[in-house]
């Protein structure tokens, strides 16, 4: 990967946009096993457009949508910001597909791919892409 321009595991700012509940099919997740206060967890929703005052564009966009995928919209907000950095979480191999080859035909790359067996014992398996531009 390219260096990052802020040390690992700082932030300057998160934004997020509106809760979005889980799928009724997806599994409970399971209790956190980090203690309180190290770490947090953005679910954000629909794109909402930038108020006239905010801040500039971000660097790096983190993506962990349901298993649809992303939609149109998301992936157009995603290509008119065009962030240097691109993070995918998925839980469907066949969305993130479909969504990687929008983000690719926007000069994205994938640096680095990883899958993470969160839910042991099932056949769910989350998969990451951190994608550059």
């Amino acid at each position: 990967d390219p260096p990052p321009s802020t040390p690992p595991g700082t932030f300057a700012t998160v934004t997020a946009g509106p809760h979005v509940p889980p799928a009724p099919d997806a599994p409970p997740a399971p209790p956190p096993s980090t203690p309180p206060g190290t770490f947090a967890t953005v679910t954000a929703g629909p794109h909402v457009p930038p108020a006239p005052d905010a801040p500039p564009a971000p660097d790096i966009i983190i993506l962990d949508p349901p298993r649809k995928g992303c939609d149109a919209a998301c992936l157009e907000a995603i290509a008119r910001i065009a962030p240097r950095q691109v993070i995918y979480v998925s839980c469907d191999s066949a969305t993130l597909a479909r969504d990687l080859r929008f983000l690719a035909d926007q000069g994205y790359r994938p640096a680095r791919i990883r899958c993470v067996d969160m839910f042991p014992q099932t056949v769910h398996i989350e998969t990451v892409v951190s994608l550059w531009k």
